[in-house]
C-alpha cells in the first residue's frame, strides 16, 4: 500500500501501530466471555463476537439487525432517546452503564449490563456505537429478593458476595493459560493463570517463546515462526502438544492451539494461544498403552494356548478316531466289539466338535473368521446336513424331515460351509433336547434372504432362561445332575457366525411343548455353476505313485499307511523333517504328506529345504497333514511351499481325495483301482 506524501515516518508509524492495536482488539474481542456488538446511527448491528452462542444467537443472526428487535418492549423508548441523541452528536457520560433486558435464543429474556462507547471518524461526528454486553440476569434476580425483606437482603448479598469470591477463584486459578507473542517469538502477554506454573506474567513478558519450551516441538519450532515471518500464517485451530518448563525447572505437557494474529492487508503480527495442562490426560494414555499393550500380549498368550491346546488335542485323537473307523469297517467283529469301537468313535468326534467349536467361538471374538461366499445348492445342503444326525435320530426313534419352499432358487451365493455349521448346531441341539416326536427344517427365501428353521418337539426352553441360550459358555441346565452334555458354546458361536455374515438369529419356545429355532441370512440367487462329478469313497482311486509320509508320530504314520494301504501306492515314511529332506534328496516322489510339528526341523522347514535342494523333488506336490488348523497355519504352510492342507484328525475320504487329486496329473499316472 503506498503512502502519501505529505505523511510523515510519524504518521505511518503510528497508523501502523493502530492496525496492530486493531488486529489485538478484535482477537480479544473474538475470544472474550461478554457479547461485542457495534451499531450504526439507526441501531443496526454491524458487528457481534461470537460469544454471541452464549446468549443464543449465532454472529451471523444478529450482523444486519437492528438492535432494537433484541430488547425488551419496556426499554424500547430508553432505546430510541439514545439512539436520536446519537445522532445529534451528544456525548455518552464517560464510564456510561445501563442495564436492560435482552432477548435470548432460547425465547426468555435476560438481563444484561452495556457499556456503550461512541464511534466517530476523523472528523469527530459521531457514526455509531460499540458496547459490551454482560449477562447480569442473576444479579437482577438477586436484587429483586433483597428489595422482598431486609433478612432475605442480608442472605442474599451474603451469597452475592460468595458467588464473587468463587467466581474469582475461579478466575484466579484457570489453569488455561492465554499467551500472545509476535512473529519474532517475544511474548507480549500472558494471562494470570501462568501462576500455576510458577511464573507471574511480568516474568515472562518480553521474552522468548522458546525459554520455556522444548525448542523442537510444537508452536517453539523456529522454523514456525521463519513461516510466519515470511507470510505464511498459521492454520487457526492446529492443536499440538509439547513440554513447558516450569519455573522450578521441572516440565509439564501443554496442549496448544495457536492462531495467527495478522493485519487488513493479511500481514502476521504474531500468534494467540490457549495452553492447556494434560500432563494428566498423557499419563492416563500412557496408562492406557501399557493396559492395551498387556491385553494384546494376553490376546497373544490366549491364542498360542488354543493352538497348541488344539493340536496336543488333535494329535492322539488322530490315532483314536482313525484306527476306530478303520477296525468299524473290519469283517467278522463281535457285536459288543462293535458296539465299543463306534463308542470310541463317536467319542472322538464329540471331542472333535468341542475342540472345533473353541476354535471357532476364539476366532469369531477375535475378528479373525473370514467368509468364503460360493454358490451352493440349498436343498442338497439340507439333505447333507440331516444325514450328519440321520443316526442319532434313529437312536432315539425321532422322525427326521425338512420342507424347501417353491420360492427357493437352486443355486445361492453364501458361505456355504458356515451356513452348515449353523444349521447343524441347531438340528443337533433339537436332537439331543428331543425324547421323543419330530425334528423338522424348514427353508424359505424373499427379498435375497434365505432363512432356516428348526422345529422340534422336545423340552422347550423356559422363558426366564432364554436370555442365556446365546451366551457363551450358557446352558439352561448347569448343575451336576443335568442330563444333556455339552461345553455351551454352539448357539454362541452361531450367533456369532450369522452376524457375521450379516444375517440375524432367534428362537421361540414353549416350556414341555417344543422349540423353534431360526436363522436368515443373506443369499442372493446365483448363476448355475459347471456340474462336478462327486465320487464316493469306494469309488475313489489314486494312480500307483510313490508317497513319501513324513509325522514324528508313528502311530499317524500307521494310520495314514491303512487308508492309503487298499490302493497301489509305493508308500516311504519319514519319522522328523531331517529325514524328509535326505529321502527327498535321494528319490523322486509324486507327492509328499508332511506333518508340521516335529522334533528338529518341522514340516515347514523341511519343504524349503526340499524346495531350494532337492533337483528330483523341486515341483513335488507337499501336502500338509498336521493338528495346527488356525487359519494362520493354513496360510504359513503355503507360504513355505506346501500345496494344501488336510487337518487332522483325518479324515478318509478328505485325505484319498486330496492325494487323488494332486497325483492324476503327475507324470505317468494311471488310474488305480483298490487293491
Amino acid at each position: 500500500m503506498g503512502w502519501p506524501r505529505f505523511w510523515s515516518s510519524r504518521d505511518r508509524a503510528e497508523l501502523e501501530r493502530l492496525r496492530e492495536s486493531e488486529a489485538r482488539y478484535r482477537v480479544l474481542a473474538d475470544a472474550a466471555g461478554d457479547l461485542v456488538i457495534q451499531y450504526d446511527l439507526n441501531g443496526v448491528i454491524q458487528y457481534a463476537s461470537p460469544s454471541a452462542a452464549a446468549f443464543g444467537h449465532r454472529p451471523e443472526d444478529l450482523v444486519g439487525r437492528n438492535s432494537l428487535d433484541f430488547f425488551h418492549p419496556d426499554d424500547a423508548e430508553q432505546r430510541k432517546r439514545r439512539l436520536e441523541g446519537l445522532r445529534s452528536g451528544a456525548s455518552l457520560p464517560r464510564g456510561a452503564m445501563n442495564e436492560r433486558r435482552l432477548w435470548h435464543g432460547d425465547g426468555r429474556w435476560i438481563w444484561v449490563q452495556g457499556h456503550p462507547t461512541v464511534v466517530r471518524n476523523k472528523a469527530g461526528e459521531p457514526i455509531g456505537a460499540v458496547t459490551i454486553l454482560r449477562d447480569i440476569t442473576e444479579r437482577r434476580q438477586l436484587e429483586d429478593q433483597l428489595r422482598a425483606t431486609q433478612a432475605e437482603t442480608d442472605a442474599a448479598l451474603v451469597r452475592m458476595r460468595e458467588s464473587e469470591a468463587r467466581y474469582r477463584l475461579v478466575a484466579d486459578h484457570l489453569r488455561d493459560v492465554v499467551v500472545q507473542y509476535d512473529v519474532d517469538g517475544i511474548i507480549r502477554y500472558v494471562s494470570p493463570s501462568v501462576a500455576h506454573l510458577g511464573y507471574r506474567p511480568e516474568d515472562m513478558v518480553g521474552r522468548p517463546m522458546a525459554d520455556f519450551g522444548e525448542p523442537t516441538s510444537g508452536q517453539m519450532m523456529p522454523e514456525r515462526l521463519g513461516d510466519l515471518k515470511a507470510g505464511r500464517t498459521l492454520v487457526g485451530g492446529l492443536e499440538n502438544e509439547f513440554r513447558v518448563r516450569k519455573a522450578d525447572g521441572s516440565w509439564v505437557w501443554m496442549q496448544g492451539n495457536p492462531t495467527a494474529i495478522v493485519d487488513d492487508a493479511g500481514r502476521p503480527l504474531g500468534v494467540v494461544s490457549m495452553l492447556r495442562d494434560v500432563e494428566e490426560r498423557r499419563a492416563l494414555e500412557g496408562e492406557l498403552t501399557r493396559k492395551r499393550e498387556q491385553a494384546e500380549a494376553a490376546v497373544i498368550a490366549k491364542a498360542e494356548f488354543l493352538a497348541n491346546m488344539s493340536h496336543e488335542i488333535r494329535t492322539p485323537l488322530t490315532a483314536v478316531v482313525g484306527f476306530a473307523s478303520l477296525i468299524a469297517k473290519m469283517q467278522g467283529l463281535p457285536d459288543k466289539a462293535r458296539v465299543y469301537v463306534d463308542r470310541i468313535a463317536r467319542g472322538g468326534e464329540a471331542l472333535t466338535s468341542i475342540v472345533n467349536n473353541v476354535l471357532d467361538f476364539s476366532r469369531v471374538e477375535a475378528g479373525q473368521l473370514e467368509l468364503k461366499p460360493e454358490p451352493f445348492e440349498a436343498r442338497a445342503l439340507v439333505a447333507e446336513t440331516l444325514g450328519l444326525v440321520h443316526d442319532a435320530a434313529v437312536a432315539k426313534s425321532l422322525t427326521l424331515t425338512a420342507h424347501v419352499a417353491d420360492g427357493v432358487p437352486r443355486q445361492l451365493l453364501a458361505d456355504a460351509g458356515r451356513t452348515r455349521q449353523v444349521l447343524l448346531n441347531l438340528l443337533s441341539n433339537a436332537v439331543k433336547f428331543t425324547r421323543d416326536g419330530e425334528v423338522r427344517i424348514e427353508v424359505t427365501f424373499a427379498a435375497g434372504r434365505l432363512r432356516l428353521a428348526v422345529r422340534d418337539t422336545g423340552v422347550g426352553v423356559p422363558k426366564a432362561l432364554a436370555d442365556r441360550l446365546f451366551q457363551r459358555f450358557s446352558q439352561i441346565d448347569g448343575s451336576n445332575a443335568r442330563r444333556f452334555g455339552g461345553v455351551g458354546l454352539g448357539l454362541a458361536i452361531s450367533k456369532g457366525l450369522v452376524e457375521l455374515m450379516g444375517g440375524e438369529i432367534g428362537m421361540t419356545s414353549i416350556e414341555g411343548e417344543g422349540s423353534t429355532f431360526w436363522f436368515e441370512i443373506p443369499a442372493p440367487e446365483a448363476r448355475e455353476p459347471e456340474p462336478v462329478v462327486i465320487e464316493s469313497e469306494d469309488e475313489l482311486s489314486v494312480a500307483p505313485m510313490r508317497v513319501l509320509v513324513v509325522d514324528d508320530a508313528r502311530p499317524n504314520r500307521e494310520l495314514i499307511l491303512a487308508l492309503l494301504g487298499p490302493f497301489h501306492l509305493k508308500l516311504t515314511e519319514a519319522a522328523d523333517g531331517v529325514q524328509a529332506v535326505e529321502a527327498a534328496r535321494s528319490e523322486r516322489y509324486d507327492l509328499v504328506l508332511m506333518d508340521l510339528q516335529m522334533p528338529g526341523m518341522d514340516g515347514m522347514a523341511a519343504t524349503r529345504a526340499i524346495r531350494e535342494t532337492s533337483d528330483l523333488n523341486r515341483e513335488t506336490p507337499i501336502l500338509a497333514v498336521s493338528a495346527s488348523v488356525l487359519p494362520s497355519d493354513v496360510e504359513a504352510c503355503r507360504a513355505a511351499g506346501m500345496n494344501d492342507h488336510i487337518p487332522k484328525p483325518i479324515n478318509a475320504r478328505e485325505l484319498i481325495g486330496k492325494v487323488a487329486h494332486w497325483t492324476r496329473n503327475a507324470p505317468g499316472a494311471a488310474v488305480s483301482e483298490p487293491a
